[in-house]
């Protein structure tokens, strides 16, 4: 059940044209590069969730910035006014 609650999408968001890549214990080489291929620059954009951890946080970073160097990253945050969760984008030096 809860895989196919990741994979499913409502048709209302499907203007968002996402992508959803799930999984646990990807294995990558020595360059960061894990065996989905994908074209340099096809992921523009990473959502973090609320409650991920600094350590986790990390290695979507690294391997991030591996995929594509000016990907945008944003942590999602809670905004109690609105009941929503809101993008804060991480900025990197």
């Amino acid at each position: 059940m809860f895989l196919f609650d990741l994979k499913t999408k409502s048709d209302i968001w499907k203007y968002e044209k996402e992508v959803r890549i799930t999984g646990t214990n990807f294995s990558f080489n020595k360059d960061l590069i894990n065996f989905i291929k994908l074209a340099p620059g096809i992921i523009t954009d990473v959502y973090i969730g609320i409650n991920i951890t600094q350590k986790d946080i990390d290695e979507v970073v690294k391997v991030a910035k591996v995929l594509s160097p000016d990907i945008a990253i944003f942590k999602m945050q809670a905004d109690y006014t609105l009941f929503n969760l809101v993008p804060d984008e991480l900025v990197f030096k």
